[in-house]
């Protein structure tokens, strides 16, 4: 983006203004798409890409998926070094009150509706996942 409502800079940080402001234009690491209608959607941070045997995976659209299952009270999804792979996909999981789901049962419901290489490879259950990316381990 670009104009005079774009900051100046971060604050005391030279090195990360130089990154992101360029001929003074805001490159912001936001992915989108244009509809037809010439909306723009946002689907995710550049930053937050998962790259898995060379293929990209963008966690929102895995979270997404994932927060459509009736157990799921909520997911977080990262990547994971793996020597073979680059990284591999792991989903974090919150379950809802009363509800109970397993690893195979996860991956299970993924297939159906994702590609096999943006299926979560691990997936691991936990007590909270704040928006900060900070997860409590059971």
């Amino acid at each position: 983006m670009k104009g005079e409502n774009v900051m100046k800079g971060y604050y005391k940080n030279e090195a990360a203004t130089a990154a992101v402001l360029k001929d003074g234009w805001l490159y912001t690491g936001d992915l989108g798409r244009m509809d037809e209608k010439g909306y723009i959607c946002l689907t995710g941070l550049k930053k937050r890409m998962i790259i898995t045997s060379g293929f990209n995976v963008y966690p929102l659209e895995l979270e997404t998926v994932l927060n459509m299952h009736p157990a799921v009270e909520k997911s977080r999804v990262t990547g994971k070094e793996d020597l073979m792979r680059g990284e591999i996909v792991k989903a974090h999981i919150v379950l809802k009150k009363g509800q109970s789901a397993d690893e195979k049962e996860i991956i299970r419901y993924c297939k159906t509706y994702l590609s096999n290489y943006k299926v979560p490879r691990e997936v691991e259950f936990v007590h909270t996942i704040s928006e900060s990316t900070d997860i409590e381990f059971e």
